[in-house]
């Protein structure tokens, strides 16, 4: 509507500098203008198009505002969909990592406690392990492993967190197979369809599992301990940016 008005403005203003033109300036550009109006109209008529170009620019602007509000209103709109978008992710971020640590913590302390049953003496006797008890343990790890593993399918988190908890994972698994190596030689034993000289590779790797277990005990917790403090890097990291947008939206409100 203003582009409109400005180009009628334009096109009164041509056709009253024409006329102005016929009634007062001399035919004759060699003649010398009598009086002031004769000089304004013949400086308008001689540089109309300067005149008229500058008010095209000025139209133009005018016509182009309204189109600026709307792209700035749109960028808003994306930066609000955006903030709501993150703000999800990291609810869900939070929620993930409580899961994690109530179960990861119920395993750990539970391997600690077993394995380490003096922590003043800190040592490890690995004659002291309930067979009972690992195979249960075995059980436990894929438990958690199979937790995480859903997690990992729905690609909710960010990569670095992905890659974090896949080598948790792996963690899991190495651990789980290390205590169904040391349960396996108690479990088979009365199993006929198993040789003596199977039965005894059997019992040579348990013992050696044995005397790695507090080695991957500490492994699983390394990897505990860099996926909680990849979670919490990462919460904030999106925290922040919530907050970017946030003084973005207030400034282009203010």
């Amino acid at each position: 509507m203003n582009a409109i008005f400005l180009g009628a403005a334009g096109l009164f203003l041509f056709l009253l500098l024409a006329t102005f033109n016929a009634l007062v300036v001399p035919a004759s550009s060699n003649i010398a203008c009598a009086t002031n109006m004769c000089v304004l109209v013949r400086t308008f008529s001689e540089y109309q198009t300067v005149f008229g170009a500058g008010l095209a620019v000025f139209a133009a602007y005018v016509a182009a505002k309204p189109v600026w509000l709307q792209v700035n209103r749109m960028k808003m709109d994306q930066e609000i969909a955006a903030r709501d978008m993150i703000a999800r992710r990291i609810r869900g971020m939070e929620k993930r990592k409580s899961i994690s640590k109530r179960e990861m913590d119920e395993l750990l302390d539970d391997i600690h406690r077993t394995i380490y049953p003096h922590p003043v003496e800190y040592e490890y006797d690995p004659d002291s392990l309930d067979m009972q008890w690992v195979h249960n343990k075995m059980h436990h790890c894929g438990q958690v492993a199979l937790s995480l593993e859903k997690m990992q399918i729905n690609m909710l988190d960010t990569a670095t967190v992905e890659s974090r908890r896949q080598l948790l994972i792996t963690a899991l698994l190495n651990l789980e197979k290390c205590f169904d190596d040391i349960c396996a030689y108690a479990r088979l034993s009365g199993d006929y369809e198993v040789s003596d000289d199977d039965l005894e590779k059997i019992r040579r790797v348990g013992l050696r599992e044995q005397e790695l277990l507090p080695t991957k005990v500490q492994t699983l917790s390394d990897e505990y301990d860099a996926l909680s403090t990849g979670m919490a890097d990462e919460i904030i990291k999106l925290r922040r940016r919530v907050r970017r947008i946030d003084d973005e939206i207030l400034v282009d409100e203010g």
